[in-house]
């Protein structure tokens, strides 16, 4: 409350038991709601837990699902369930900071429209934060300045295992533990294999061309030199912005772990260690390992999980944009959140993500990308810059399944 201005709010989403009937407790959604002008929290009760989840969760949500969630007729039953009881309680034009928890952590809220067809980006700031505990340190950061940055994209996934040592002898950094269609996605197709993402060529230059107008220090790692071992040797001197235009995997569910050749290759202690090794990024080389070829010695196999990422010191770094599918997702724990990605980086020390909700097109998420550093190189905020970038690609693909799958956090 102390660190929040006269036109600021703090939402904490978490569930509420009600024992309507006993024995039978029914979990509702409810929020916490913390302003200057409030002497206590505001408690407000949602609808119910299984009903929302009914309504936004799919393992694997494909575009029709979408498409069906933010179309405007379901938009406003989402709407209705989580933000009409909340509205009431905030001014108009204020900045609100929320934290959402379990599977309200799948949901693009930014892009919800109330009764009259606004979106809620248009009639508030909104800033997802990981918790509202970081209000304080997130205001401190005032105007931010990108002086360096490392992009990867354009990335051999097939790269020979010999180019691969190669690429390796440049640094000294093997760990010794290594985890040994149509339209194009930014996933896994369907031989089993990762294929080339045409579209991060043009991506990459284009991230770089508008940060060197900025007179940033850009580094470009394509191909073979997009190594797992070039990352992890950013751990205690990472650059401003890391940008990574990739595959994105995550496997948090029985079925997708069911034959999986890199599961299969894993050794797992516990529960949520597995889900932070099953979650991850591609890196040169991948297919190796994927494909169940395990001969990759004394070199890092190139799949970048989560558990990797969280070890690393990436405390340096402002901005990680991962231009990839599903990166915001993972495994979702009631206690710790989501378990994957934006976990990892987060315990690596990075100050704010971009990450996706679902599986991505890779010409619109391209766009999305240059659209979005545009913006941020021409003085936006990262937050505006990047609902900018939302509404440039919406009039070039209306539908939300191109548009509303990236999101900021922190």
């Amino acid at each position: 409350r102390d660190v929040l201005d006269e036109n600021e709010y703090a939402i904490e989403f978490t569930h509420i038991p009600l024992m309507d009937t006993y024995p039978i407790v029914e979990a509702h959604y409810g929020a916490y709601i913390i302003a200057k002008e409030y002497e206590s929290p505001r408690i407000v009760l949602l609808d119910i837990v299984d009903s929302v989840e009914n309504v936004i969760v799919n393992d694997n949500p494909d575009e029709l699902f979408i498409n069906n969630l933010y179309n405007r007729k379901i938009n406003r039953t989402v709407y209705n369930m989580i933000w009409k009881t909340i509205k009431p309680y905030l001014k108009d034009n204020c900045t609100v900071y929320y934290s959402p928890t379990s599977f309200l952590s799948y949901l693009n809220m930014e892009v919800l429209e109330d009764e009259e067809g606004n979106r809620l980006a248009d009639l508030y700031k909104m800033r997802r934060v990981s918790s509202t505990a970081r209000i304080g340190e997130i205001k401190k950061r005032g105007k931010e300045k990108y002086k360096s940055a490392v992009v990867y994209g354009n990335i051999k996934y097939d790269e020979s295992q010999e180019n691969m040592v190669a690429e390796s002898e440049k640094y000294d950094s093997f760990t010794g533990v290594e985890i040994v269609n149509e339209m194009v996605l930014r996933s896994m197709n369907d031989r089993g294999k990762w294929g080339n993402i045409p579209a991060t060529k043009d991506e990459i230059y284009e991230v770089a061309k508008s940060l060197k107008r900025k007179n940033a220090n850009v580094v470009i790692k394509e191909l073979s030199a997009a190594s797992e071992e070039s990352f992890k040797v950013l751990s205690g001197c990472s650059p401003d912005i890391i940008h990574l235009a990739t595959h994105g995997f995550v496997i948090d569910t029985p079925d997708k772990a069911l034959n999986n050749k890199f599961v299969a290759s894993t050794n797992i202690y516990s529960p949520k260690e597995a889900y932070m090794m099953w979650t991850g990024l591609l890196m040169a080389g991948a297919n190796n390992v994927w494909t169940g070829k395990f001969d990759v010695n004394n070199v890092e196999d190139g799949i970048l999980t989560a558990e990797e990422i969280s070890q690393l010191d990436l405390s340096n770094t402002k901005i990680v944009v991962m231009s990839a599918c599903e990166t915001g997702r993972g495994k979702v724990d009631p206690i710790d959140g989501v378990l994957g990605l934006q976990r990892a980086f987060k315990k690596a020390g990075v100050k704010s993500i971009v990450m996706s909700l679902w599986k991505v097109n890779d010409e619109a998420t391209s766009l999305m990308m240059s659209c979005f550093y545009r913006h941020l190189t021409n003085g936006k905020e990262r937050h505006e810059a990047l609902e900018l970038a939302r509404k440039d690609v919406e009039k070039e693909y209306p539908d939300p399944f191109y548009w509303a799958g990236f999101i900021m956090l922190d």
